[in-house]
């Protein structure tokens, strides 16, 4: 069984732990491997502090983290940028969806005017999970995306979602 909750200082080893494997995945996100311990910590305590849009996934028989979504603020603090990740285990079962559509009515709560996501443009699983949210293509930036060991290049849709109007995943779907 899952749980879906608001970040929590218990999750941030787990948390991390996930972020790693995932990254060593190499198709999903952009770093090969998880930030340093000190850094994560000091992030998740801002996200904790600041109430900044953010749900984990946790597995209720492991108590550990196996998924997230967050939406950092990025330079201009009315914008979020989105990040999220679940492991291969938990992916195809609306997972990703939910902690999306969480993620999105938190933003509006924290008051976000619009949220931004960059993703690869073979990722189309992903991809249709963002347009069935609202979010639109913006931009794509020619292999954008470079593998860490540099042989594979890929271009990167950029994605954006206005807060300030309703796109069919509206804040009373939200159980946090």
């Amino acid at each position: 069984m899952l749980k879906f909750i608001r970040p929590e200082p218990k999750y941030i080893q787990s948390h991390r732990e996930a972020f790693g494997v995932i990254c060593k995945e190499k198709d999903y996100l952009s770093t090969a491997e998880a930030f340093p311990l000190e850094s994560t910590v000091e992030l998740m305590h801002m996200v904790i502090e600041k109430h900044i849009p953010q749900v984990l996934v946790i597995d209720t028989e492991t108590d550990r983290c196996v998924g997230w979504c967050d939406a950092l603020p990025r330079e201009d603090a009315a914008i979020g940028y989105v990040g999220t990740g679940l492991l291969k285990a938990y992916r195809d079962a609306g997972i990703g969806t939910r902690i999306l559509r969480e993620v999105i009515a938190l933003s509006r709560q924290y008051g976000y005017r619009k949220l931004e996501l960059d993703v690869r443009a073979s990722n189309q699983r992903a991809i249709r999970v963002y347009e069935k949210a609202g979010f639109k293509a913006c931009n794509t930036i020619e292999d954008g995306y470079t593998s860490a060991d540099g042989r594979t290049r890929e271009d990167v849709i950029q994605m954006e979602l206005t807060l300030n109007r309703l796109h069919g995943m509206t804040d009373e779907h939200s159980h946090i």
